[in-house]
Parts: C-alpha cells; structure tokens; sequence
C-alpha cells in the first residue's frame, strides 16, 4: 500500500521557527529594554563609582585631619590641611583630583575626583568645621 512517510510538515517548521523568534524577541528585550540588564549594570557601575569616591575622599579628609592635628596639638590649621592636594592624590587611587579650592565665606573646600574607569566627574565639597558632611555629586 502507502509508504510511511518520515520527517517533518511544513506547518510544524514554520510553529518551531514562530517560536523562537517570540523567545528571541523576548530574550532581546530582556536585555537590551530600558529597565533590562544592560541598563542595571550601567546604573551599577555609576553607583559604585560614587561610592569609591566617597571613600577615598573620606579617607583623605582623615588622612588631612589628623596631620593637622599632629602638626598642631594647641590650634590645628585644618584650611591648609585640608586645601593640599597630597592627602588627595595618596588616598584617591581610583581616580584623579583637581587642586581643593577653599571659600572664605562658606569655610568649604570644593575639588573634583575624576574616575579613572569611566571619566566621570563627581563634585566634593564638606566643610572645614565639619569634614564629615561630606557631599558628592
């Protein structure tokens, strides 16, 4: 009689090929959309870079704060400690430092830390009489 056929229908190839393309329009989505992977990761990274920022300056700050307190037991002079640009450049090995500027008015110091990985420019400025309000943009 008839010969049994092997193999498959057209039909069943074109359902498996429809298939994949939804899981691969998906998996593209997954990825690449706004709130995807790529997307976290690079929020990630920015976050971390604050945050290494932070430390390092926060660490500089203390490295200046007890060189003037060293220097001076009786009357620290905390300005020229905390406007030298050596405290900076030891502490903040994950980025570079502008030279510290230092506002009379406000008696805050303002430099700017520039990551290496990225380029990124993050504004510090914390107060002479209050190093631990430190903020970075």
């Amino acid at each position: 009689m008839f010969k049994e056929e092997k193999g498959i229908t057209l039909v069943a190839l074109v359902i498996t090929i429809i298939v994949l393309l939804i899981l691969a329009g998906v998996s593209i989505a997954l990825v690449v959309g706004n709130n995807g992977i790529l997307g976290r990761a690079t929020g990630a990274v920015e976050k971390s870079e604050l945050a290494t920022a932070e430390q390092e300056i926060k660490i500089a700050i203390a490295d200046a704060q007890m060189a003037a307190y060293t220097a001076s037991a009786t009357s620290p002079d905390f300005k020229t400690h905390y406007t030298n640009k050596d405290y900076y450049d030891n502490n903040c090995t994950s980025g570079t430092v502008s030279e510290p500027t230092y506002d009379e008015s406000t008696q805050k110091v303002t430099l700017e830390y520039t990551a290496k990985k990225s380029g990124t420019v993050y504004t510090a400025t914390f107060s002479v009489s209050a190093p631990q309000d430190l903020t970075v943009n």
